[in-house]
């Protein structure tokens, strides 16, 4: 219900944002508010919309520290109009690459400083940055892991009794996450990789009573599937 209001409430501010986006651009043409002289043409207004629209978004979805990137990017979208305003006469108020290695240091900073989570449909585990254990039963309805430059294990406890058609997502920056999966599970992985690496093995042809969907997004990380017969039920304990 949670992720159902979330996914409204962030189509009704995307909304909002495209429609005052299109108030400001028709003002914009009919000169009743001319942003052009200060600076802002038709395509920073569309961008600058969209920075904001992101914004929101990154804000609903609980991840404050990606919010320092669309807010550089609306301080370079609106760098010209701000020095006007204090007097610079649109002069760069600081260097293009500053501001985006600061964003950049400041997201990645705020992430190691906030504890890791994982997120799952029955509650959320902290992550001391060593190992996760997974109830195959309960948490693989829809489980969660996300690593910002970390480095995580992912076991299943409760093998055999996992119903069969779970579905796991796998989120990592500049991490490691390395994911240890029964050998007699049926392995889909669908993945979105930039600069990355994701390790998925060979498994033989034939029929599998149970399978396992899994989302791996990685952007210069390592995302590692192991399988192996061993129920690491016992470590867990």
């Amino acid at each position: 219900m949670e992720k159902g209001k979330r996914v409204v409430s962030s189509s009704i501010a995307w909304g909002i944002v495209l429609i005052i986006g299109a108030v400001l651009l028709i003002l914009n043409a009919l000169d009743v508010l001319p942003f052009s002289q200060y600076g802002l043409g038709p395509w920073k207004l569309c961008l600058g919309a969209l920075l904001v629209g992101i914004s929101i978004q990154i804000l609903l979805g609980r991840k404050p520290a990606l919010l320092f990137l669309p807010l550089a990017g609306l301080f370079l979208v609106f760098e010209e109009a701000i020095s006007n305003a204090v007097g610079k006469g649109g002069e760069n108020l600081i260097p293009t690459w500053v501001v985006i290695v600061a964003a950049v240091l400041l997201w990645l900073g705020t992430e190691m400083v906030i504890p890791k989570r994982l997120s799952t449909a029955h509650g959320i585990f902290h992550n001391g940055g060593i190992s996760l254990y997974l109830d195959a039963e309960k948490d693989l309805q829809d489980a969660h892991v996300h690593d910002i430059a970390g480095s995580a294990s992912v076991y299943m406890t409760n093998q055999d009794l996992y119903p069969g058609n779970g579905r796991l997502t796998v989120e990592d920056i500049a991490g490691k996450v390395t994911i240890y999966l029964p050998a007699q599970w049926r392995l889909f992985v669908h993945c979105s990789d930039v600069a990355g690496r994701v390790h998925v093995p060979k498994q033989p042809e034939g029929e599998y009573e149970k399978s396992l969907q899994v989302e791996v997004r990685d952007v210069a990380g390592s995302v590692d599937f192991v399988l192996e017969n061993q129920n690491p039920e016992q470590e867990a304990e």
